[in-house]
């Protein structure tokens, strides 16, 4: 995993709000941006908190993190 640790670029966050629209599982996720579960959720969680990037994503209820 070459990303974890790394901050997340606007394009890697782009990435992953395309990613979740698509309703992509969360391990392939992981895999595409070579990044642990818990970054990937974290990352996940702060869209939903912000406002402007969570309305970029259709598909919020279905969004599970565990």
């Amino acid at each position: 995993m070459n990303n974890v640790g790394k901050i997340w670029d606007s394009e890697e966050v782009d990435k992953l709000i395309k990613e979740l629209n698509k309703l992509i599982d969360i391990d392939q996720i992981c895999e595409k941006h070579q990044r642990q579960v818990g970054g990937v959720k974290a990352r996940i969680k702060k869209l939903l908190d912000d406002p402007i990037k969570s309305n970029k994503l259709i598909n919020v209820a279905s969004i599970i993190i565990t």
